[in-house]
């Protein structure tokens, strides 16, 4: 098997080289060398653990309504900031943003962390709470986005849009677009190629929705 060897290139700014770096952070997304989004993960995890830890704090007394109400006003938009575009696929990254809303359940529930002679069930809290997971949110979310690209709701040039299939190839709704066949992880998880087949099995009630409030609404977002 060939290797592909990888090529380095010394940037420079005025004749000075300019040095490497692993990662970086663009409009509030850690984004690396690799295209991996681990240590964007970790660090909002971090950064939610430590805002649950000053909210019980702070908030001990209030009431639940009051709790659940900072809890999505302030806790879970930063989990789901630029969510379309680090969304991800890897079950462990999944399950490391669930645990932090079930970590928010016992904030909002008033249930210590430290272990007691009671079983507590996390689950049958968020449950009770009504929350839907995470990863759905994401998903309605990049449905959302897709709604407003096609629907010039957002600014995007002409060329990223996505391809609509030939009308004679396609079995569901007629908005839908032709998919991707990518090779690299990158892009196979990346925002297109990842939002077609969920956009695609849609049903043409709910693509073709008059508004965006009534697509929200049969997403039941």
């Amino acid at each position: 098997m060939l290797q592909k060897n990888k090529i380095h290139h010394q940037y420079t700014m005025d004749n000075e080289p300019l040095n490497s770096i692993d990662s970086c952070v663009y409009l509030g997304v850690t984004v690396n060398s690799r295209l991996r989004w681990n240590q964007h993960i970790d660090q909002i995890s971090a950064a939610v653990n430590r805002m649950l830890g000053f909210l019980r704090r702070t908030l001990y007394r209030c009431p639940q309504h009051l709790k659940e109400r900072k809890y999505k006003a302030v806790v879970r938009p930063k989990l789901e900031y630029c969510s379309n575009v680090w969304d991800p696929h890897q079950q462990k990254y999944i399950d490391k943003l669930e645990m932090t809303k079930r970590r928010a359940a016992r904030f909002v529930k008033n249930i210590p962390f430290r272990r007691s002679k009671l079983p507590v069930s996390v689950s049958a809290m968020v449950a009770d709470l009504g929350w839907e997971p995470l990863q759905t949110r994401r998903l309605h979310s990049r449905l959302t986005m897709m709604y407003k690209i096609t629907n010039g709701l957002v600014e995007v040039p002409q060329e990223y849009h996505p391809v609509p299939r030939p009308q004679n190839s396609a079995r569901g709704h007629p908005r839908q677009f032709q998919r991707f066949q990518p090779t690299v992880d990158a892009f196979k998880y990346a925002f297109l190629p990842r939002t077609i087949p969920a956009w695609n099995a849609l049903p043409q009630a709910v693509a073709e929705a008059d508004s965006l409030d009534i697509f929200k609404r049969h997403l039941q977002f």
